[in-house]
């Protein structure tokens, strides 16, 4: 059976990672939970073991890993988190431990593909409401991996991971950060664009050099100049000074795609993402085709 069969308790009863929104949506936290959800986050990016390593590709990675092929993983589990209708924390929560994993092992491009779809079933059974299973990651490839390969990586993950399936991510700090502006009215706005930010953001592997906290108060600072939102911003907790370096990373990561239109929007890739292995016969050619539902299957 699945070594992560269950969620695991949450150490915050009102924690983010408790969503059941629909996918890649945000989650609404209430406003008077801020306080507290804050100070968690805050605490959890602090510890000494809560992040990866930035540098991991020089100092890990012995196999001639580059960031094109992190780029191109990460592109691809977010088509196959959209195609099986994740919440957008799953999808950010199984990149963190793919992160957290190229970290401290040196990986072949041909291993990339069921690591990444083992961070991701990891990520939705500790997240979703409804969690991958081994027999599901099985028949998704086509059975190109055995159940116990499948358990292998899921148990080596775990291992390096330590069991400290908690992340402190962008998306929890936004979440907060926006239920804390005093214009309501303009949340979602401000949301769907910190949304779409963000994936261009954590697809680029600089974003690694800061804090979540920093990601995710630059990204709402640049999404509110964007949509002309002229409420106050909430007041930042973290070391203040290297928000002005992050913002011109996070400036340089979208900026090239926010040239592509004057609607404030990322365009759409002309090609959908392709494998880490160019195995693409799960992902679906039609890019606008809806999510679809997954057919449940027997635990293994």
């Amino acid at each position: 059976m699945d070594l992560l069969a269950c969620h695991e308790e949450v150490a915050c009863a009102s924690s983010p990672c408790a969503s059941s929104g629909a996918s890649f949506e945000f989650t609404t936290v209430a406003a008077d939970d801020t306080a507290d959800i804050l100070d968690t986050l805050y605490r959890r990016e602090s510890g000494s073991r809560s992040r990866p390593a930035a540098d991991y590709l020089v100092r890990t990675q012995l196999h001639g890993m580059t960031s094109s092929w992190r780029a191109q993983v990460v592109d691809w589990m977010m088509s196959v988190a959209h195609t099986v209708e994740f919440e957008v924390t799953t999808v950010a929560l199984a990149i963190h431990y793919l992160d957290m994993y190229l970290s401290v092992v040196s990986v072949r491009q041909t291993d990339l593909e069921l690591i990444a779809l083992v961070c991701l079933m990891t990520a939705s059974k500790f997240n979703d409401t409804d969690g991958l299973t081994v027999a599901e990651v099985s028949h998704m490839i086509d059975d190109k991996y055995s159940a116990a390969s499948v358990l292998a990586v899921e148990r080596s993950l775990l291992l390096k991971l330590q069991w400290r399936l908690h992340a402190a991510l962008p998306h929890h700090f936004i979440e907060c950060f926006v239920a804390q502006l005093p214009q309501p009215d303009v949340a979602a706005d401000v949301m769907s664009r910190c949304a779409t930010m963000l994936a261009a953001v954590v697809r680029d592997i600089t974003s690694l050099d800061f804090a979540p906290s920093e990601i995710a108060y630059t990204v709402l600072t640049l999404a509110m100049h964007e949509l002309h939102v002229g409420a106050s911003l909430p007041t930042y907790q973290g070391d203040s000074p290297r928000l002005v370096e992050c913002e011109e990373v996070v400036e340089a990561i979208v900026g090239p795609s926010l040239k592509g239109g004057n609607d404030g929007t990322v365009s759409k890739r002309s090609k959908r993402a392709s494998s880490p292995s160019n195995v693409e016969d799960f992902i679906d050619d039609n890019v606008d085709a809806p999510p679809r539902q997954r057919q449940r299957l027997g635990s293994v």
